[in-house]
């Protein structure tokens, strides 16, 4: 198919063959959340992912030069992680588990260290996403001692933050404060802007499970900053949310409510209808705080 409006102009043609592309001469494209976004995520993606499975391992069958060799296996990881993830959309976790495991061996067999700590990681998030923490735990401390020996700065402050994650599952809110604190550091230093946003996000929850309402609210307006930076809507919305819930803590109602209304219109932008109704439920929670229950009722129905 030949999307004229969307597809990049790289030569004199409308459509090419895959394996006829110069790779290093493509540019990425951002593409926002459109129809035509989803479409390709939904459709194209996990075809064109079962595509390089299926090239890359037959062209493995043959004698390769090491270097195209150590290209085709990190391609056919790489595709066999993104089959995995497409398991875990459909929360088929042991299939999902059973390809990162897959792309872990292709990883140690090819000695891509990154590979394989990334590889744990993955892991690891899905042992969290199916509350068994200890187990989510045992991977991030695999991966961390991997990053730390080889030095990869961004990498340990991922799974700095994922650690800080898993002791915040638990409950272990003090452990999780010193995880993430040095993630903070690290993503500071690599000037990583997500990952800074990530982690003061996480920290502003810690502090204000802890009571520290004024604390968390610095840490949730530095994290809003962040995601003003790298236009992130939805992540505005959900930090606009968390400064309201802060501000309600502190019975300064009228502010939390200009916070939910502020997220409300983002989430709506965003077409997110979960967070949506969160906001809405909030303002309600508000006016019924204050008994104004007719307008909580509107709110809450």
């Amino acid at each position: 198919m030949s999307f004229h409006s969307f597809g990049q102009k790289f030569a004199d043609k409308d459509y090419y063959l895959v394996d006829s592309l110069v790779y290093e001469n493509i540019k990425p494209i951002n593409l926002s959340c459109s129809s035509f976004a989803k479409f390709s995520i939904a459709l194209v993606w996990p075809k064109y992912n079962r595509w390089i499975y299926d090239y890359t391992r037959e062209k493995l069958k043959d004698p390769q030069e090491d270097t195209t060799q150590f290209k085709m296996k990190q391609a056919l990881a790489g595709a066999i992680y993104y089959i995995g993830w497409s398991y875990s959309v459909q929360t088929d976790y042991e299939k999902c588990i059973f390809y990162y495991e897959q792309c872990e061996k292709i990883y140690i067999e090819i000695g891509d260290s990154i590979g394989i700590a990334n590889s744990l990681d993955n892991i690891g998030n899905i042992y969290l996403i199916k509350g068994e923490s200890a187990k989510a735990l045992d991977y991030f401390e695999e991966s961390l001692t991997i990053r730390k020996n080889i030095g990869h700065e961004l990498g340990t402050a991922s799974s700095l933050n994922s650690i800080g994650s898993t002791y915040m599952e638990h409950g272990d809110y003090s452990s999780a404060l010193k995880e993430f604190e040095r993630a903070l550091e690290l993503y500071d230093k690599v000037d990583f802007i997500s990952g800074i946003s990530s982690v003061l996000n996480n920290l502003g929850i810690i502090e204000s499970h802890f009571g520290n309402y004024e604390v968390a609210l610095s840490y949730f307006k530095r994290s809003l900053d962040t995601k003003d930076m790298i236009g992130d809507k939805q992540g505005k919305a959900m930090s606009l949310s968390q400064i309201g819930m802060n501000h309600i803590h502190l019975e300064e109602y009228a502010r939390a409510l200009t916070y939910f209304e502020q997220a409300l219109i983002l989430y709506k932008e965003v077409g997110d209808k979960q967070g949506a109704a969160g906001s809405l439920s909030n303002m309600g929670y508000i006016h019924r705080l204050q008994s104004r229950y007719d307008e909580a009722i509107n709110y809450f129905n």
